[in-house]
């Protein structure tokens, strides 16, 4: 593991291990959601497009309606780190209609590798509430290469 992969899953350990509402509901609107894209080797993959869509999707329905995720990329660690507001009825760009966001769907490509597509329940990740905002940490995303 990389020193700044180490660095920031010790920064997130210890915000839930400050954080007075562990175990309470998020009740933020905006969300932190970090993660990192890796090769099927475990190498960090650098500048790979990510989408997140606090909502679920199948990866047809992503081709479809991908444009209302919001799309952001990872950094030369293969980490990304993005914030989304969530609004829930006025349907944003990145958000469905649900009063509280249940899913998220992360996908990430980039050159030479397929399209990965996960969907998570919220409930079953780890989500914080702290400093007025819902942190998530997401599983790593491994890309196969295109063949």
């Amino acid at each position: 593991m990389s020193s700044s992969g180490f660095a920031s899953r010790l920064l997130f350990f210890l915000l839930v291990l400050s954080s007075p509402l562990l175990g309470a509901p998020c009740t933020s609107s905006t969300y932190q959601i970090s993660g990192s894209v890796r090769d099927a080797n475990g190498n960090p993959i650098a500048d790979a497009s990510v989408f997140l869509l606090l909502d679920v999707v199948s990866e047809k329905k992503f081709h479809q309606h991908g444009m209302r995720a919001a799309r952001f990329r990872t950094d030369g660690t293969g980490r990304y780190h993005a914030e989304i507001a969530y609004k829930g009825a006025n349907r944003s760009q990145a958000t469905p209609c649900a009063k509280r966001p249940r899913d998220l769907t992360v996908a990430a490509s980039t050159g030479g590798h397929r399209l990965r597509l996960r969907s998570f329940k919220l409930k079953k990740l780890l989500v914080v509430e702290h400093f007025g905002f819902c942190h998530v940490q997401v599983p790593d995303l491994v890309l196969s290469t295109d063949r």
